[in-house]
């Protein structure tokens, strides 16, 4: 089957994939706002991601008819691309940004179905069940979560602990996801909570152990600083102690110079 053909016969499909990479795009911003940018940035960011849109909602419909499951995973690869395209840091810290991007959406995308299910409605990818759950949880884990990123200037960095748990976790929830998508049993609320609470978890754990990470390397800087300082004072009372010493014997000599002078004037 022709590429257009395929294309042509999934346009619910199309539709669903270029809402999530939109929403996506929301998150990502999020996380990258207080990055330092590349040159050209804002011709970057338009041709990155006119791109990234094309290619990330093509490439998973036509590759999906070889391959199923991995729509989220190539999605994941452009996004890491673009970002890294678009913005001067490492590119372990922008993996860490993305995936962080990734689990806010996955969280938004599960208040949305709870949303629906309480409310029974229908499930719609542009409804106003998704402006409400997205808007909410995008509010509360920029301020929670995103917002925390200018504190840290290098994230990777002696932090391998802390991106290897925000692997894990992405790849634990794209999983189970998978799964439950397949065995049609995402319009469950007793399977759909479990997953609000499983990427609250997966952000607490990234940014929790991230901030964990940064006190301890404070305290050591302070540890450390504490030792330079009793150093220095050592130093500085040493120093005291000869100079007092010095004056002692200084006059002494004169006090002894000064009875001298007086015994030869007698």
């Amino acid at each position: 089957m022709a590429i257009y053909e395929i294309l042509a016969s999934s346009t619910s499909e199309i539709q669903g994939i270029t809402c999530f990479i939109i929403q996506l795009f929301i998150a990502e911003a999020m996380f990258f706002f207080h990055l330092k940018k590349r040159k050209r940035f804002w011709l970057r960011l338009l041709v990155g991601g006119t791109a990234c849109l094309l290619l990330g909602v093509t490439l998973p419909i036509i590759i999906g008819q070889y391959i199923s499951g991995i729509r989220t995973f190539i999605v994941l690869v452009f996004m890491q691309l673009y970002m890294w395209f678009c913005f001067r840091r490492s590119f372990l810290d922008i993996l860490f940004c993305t995936i962080g991007a990734f689990t806010v959406q996955n969280l938004g995308s599960n208040i949305q179905v709870l949303i629906c299910i309480v409310t029974k409605t229908s499930f719609k990818m542009l409804s106003t069940e998704m402006v409400i759950g997205f808007t909410i949880v995008y509010i509360i884990c920029y301020l929670t979560c995103a917002a925390k990123i200018k504190n840290f200037p290098n994230i990777s960095q002696n932090r391998v602990r802390v991106l290897w748990v925000a692997i894990i976790s992405l790849c634990v929830c794209w999983l189970l996801q998978s799964w439950l998508i397949s065995e049609k049993l995402d319009m469950v609320m007793a399977c759909r909570v479990p997953f609000v609470f499983c990427c609250i978890l997966s952000l607490f754990m990234q940014f929790g152990l991230l901030e964990q990470s940064r006190l301890n390397e404070e305290n050591l800087a302070l540890e450390q600083l504490i030792k330079e300082n009793a150093k220095q004072y050592e130093l500085s009372k040493k120093t005291v102690e000869i100079i007092n010493m010095k004056c002692h014997d200084l006059k002494h000599r004169i006090l002894e110079l000064e009875q001298a002078g007086n015994a030869d004037h007698g």
